[in-house]
């Protein structure tokens, strides 16, 4: 298995993503897309699920490296929490495929491997924990917090803010509110 081929197939997984929608997403099509046979495909990836899952890999992936650049240089742990959010929910919204991925019948799926899939999870954490951890040793975040739970509680918060339609109605300013005063105050020590 070379890593060209399997990036072949991703690329034309997300090229059949844009033409067709993640929902009419289909092993046949990315092989044709990729100009591979379907045997080559279905060595690299198992199903429709674990073509998926690797796509969103590669997302939570960027979404990873942009939010290590928006709270890189902010010292307050609250501020960085705030940015750390929001930023996760704009790369998302401003990438075509991931949103795709996000909406119809192929969002339950990534709810789910948001869950199950230890790569994801390991994503999530490697993003959020160092975060958290920061504002606890800082003294500003609620000392009764199971830092693990807080991770999983703020990845769902995430997918909801890109998938839920009044979410997606916000404004910049308007999401930056809503996540301060109602998700920021569940976070911090009173």
């Amino acid at each position: 298995m070379t890593t060209d081929t399997r990036e072949r197939l991703l690329a034309a997984a997300e090229s059949c993503i844009g033409r067709f929608g993640a929902d009419k997403l289909t092993m046949d099509d990315v092989a044709k897309a990729a100009g591979m046979s379907r045997q080559t495909l279905y060595r690299h990836f198992a199903n429709k699920a674990d073509l998926v899952e690797e796509l969103g890999i590669s997302r939570v992936r960027a979404i990873n490296a942009a939010v290590a650049a928006r709270v890189a240089d902010i010292d307050d742990p609250a501020q960085r929490i705030v940015e750390a959010i929001l930023e996760a929910v704009e790369t998302v919204r401003a990438d075509a495929v991931s949103m795709a991925l996000m909406h119809g019948d192929t969002a339950s799926l990534m709810t789910r491997l948001s869950q199950q899939s230890s790569a994801l999870r390991d994503l999530h954490h490697q993003r959020l924990l160092p975060i958290l951890e920061y504002a606890r040793a800082q003294g500003v975040l609620r000392p009764d917090l199971y830092l693990s739970d807080a991770v999983s509680w703020l990845v769902l918060l995430q997918i909801t803010l890109v998938t839920w339609a009044d979410a997606l109605s916000l404004k910049p300013d308007a999401l930056r509110r809503f996540v301060t005063t109602y998700v920021l105050e569940g976070l911090l020590r009173r």
